[in-house]
């Protein structure tokens, strides 16, 4: 101990690394929610509805139950859109219209029933996300820019990709050349 009061401390003072806030809503890159709903076929966005539920339940302490929303999400899809665009659009300065979303959305689960190769329209249901999704990235950034931006491929999300990619271009294949993977049969 050195007889000056007023020195500066010896002990050397590491830097406290930054925390990591937790996003308001689901962050992930547009891209990465496209190949993700389209290579699982659909089952991503059950995820997506169920981590954005998570979070409004955390946020306002209510008792909804986020799993539930997700797997009925027919029923909640609206709900969850509109209270992303009221949540967000003061913040951002931009909206998107989640009436339209969610009835293009709730169509595009019906249409999943049509015979072949109709149902594959029902793929294009992700499009219905990238609005909602760009407002949710640029809400996350202005109330939480230190949030992890969910923008690389975990082991996970690239086998969902491979796989599910790979069982998609077969589905194409067949749908365009019949007969070509799976024998015809005749009657």
């Amino acid at each position: 101990m050195s007889g000056n009061p007023y020195a500066p401390p010896a002990a050397v003072v590491e830097d406290i690394p930054e925390a990591v806030e937790e996003a308001p809503y689901f962050a992930v890159s547009v891209t990465k929610l496209i190949v993700l709903m389209m290579c699982t076929f659909g089952l991503y966005q059950i995820y997506w509805f169920y981590q954005n539920w998570r979070r409004i339940k955390q946020r306002d302490g209510s008792t909804i139950m986020p799993a539930m929303r997700s797997i009925f999400s027919i029923f909640f899809c609206y709900q969850c859109f509109d209270r992303i665009r009221r949540d967000t659009d003061a913040v951002t300065g931009t909206t998107f219209a989640a009436g339209p979303l969610a009835s293009f959305w709730i169509l595009s689960q019906f249409l999943s029933n049509l015979p072949d190769p109709y149902w594959l329209i029902s793929i294009l249901a992700c499009l219905v996300f990238v609005p909602v999704q760009l407002q949710v990235n640029r809400y996350n950034e202005q109330v939480a820019p230190t949030h992890d931006r969910n923008g690389s491929f975990s082991a996970a999300n690239w086998i969902f990709a491979i796989l599910g990619g790979a069982m998609l271009l077969l589905v194409m294949l067949e749908l365009l050349m019949p007969g070509l993977l799976v024998p015809a049969t005749t009657d």
